[in-house]
């Protein structure tokens, strides 16, 4: 399996310069059980978004879906550098260049938006197979990154509780529409997208909705 492309510049459409210095490793994620609410509306299918920070110093977000899939079929989609170009919005580049089975490193180019640079970067991934994946940034053009992604069966199958989470700070100030949008649509529409190429929408209605969200090959707004 490919290193876990993490899908890490749906933050990074910003206007940054290189670093060299290795970011932290996050938190382990945990596993979060669901309110009675925020479960009937994933069961519709949708994909539930919390802001967690929205500035022009960068942003972060938490976003959860259901999906209908082995764990492993989502990891190995994730895995997989020709899979993320079909969910990633403006990915121009991805390349594997260290891996194992406890970790990965991965350079990627991606140019989010048509007014904004292309930008390039490596980030590691630290994961415990098909239960969770920890992120961080090596170098690149953004000043941090970290992230994670969880999944957890909900009661037993065959449902999965997929859980990601990003931070990102540029290296210098982003407008705050940027930082609104990217987390308040992109990070819903690759959850969504995702679960469409993993095969793992919840309806053959809701796969027709997937599909939609996806981007196009390669697309910058």
């Amino acid at each position: 399996m490919g290193a876990l492309q993490i899908c890490t510049l749906l933050l990074c459409a910003l206007l940054a310069g290189p670093v060299g210095a290795d970011q932290p490793w996050p938190q382990p994620p945990r596993a979060q059980r669901p309110g009675a609410v925020d479960l009937e509306l994933m069961r519709r299918g949708d994909v539930l978004e919390e802001i967690i920070q929205q500035s022009e110093a960068g942003g972060a977000a938490r976003v959860r879906a259901l999906f209908r899939a082995e764990p492993r079929n989502i990891w190995d989609t994730l895995g997989d550098c020709a899979a993320n170009f079909r969910f990633v919005r403006g990915l121009q580049e991805c390349e594997v260049t260290e891996q194992t089975p406890e970790h990965a490193v991965t350079r990627q180019v991606a140019r989010k938006y048509w007014l904004a640079p292309a930008l390039s970067y490596r980030f590691e991934t630290r994961r415990q197979p098909h239960e969770w994946i920890q992120i961080r940034l090596l170098d690149g053009d953004l000043k941090a990154m970290q992230g994670s992604w969880r999944f957890d069966l909900l009661d037993g199958g065959p449902l999965v509780l997929v859980t990601h989470e990003i931070r990102v700070q540029p290296q210098m100030p982003a407008p705050r529409w940027l930082v609104r949008r990217t987390i308040s649509n992109d990070l819903q529409d690759m959850l969504a997208c995702l679960r469409r190429q993993a095969d793992a929408s919840l309806s053959p209605e809701g796969a027709i909705a997937d599909q939609k969200r996806c981007p196009k090959a390669g697309q910058a707004d």
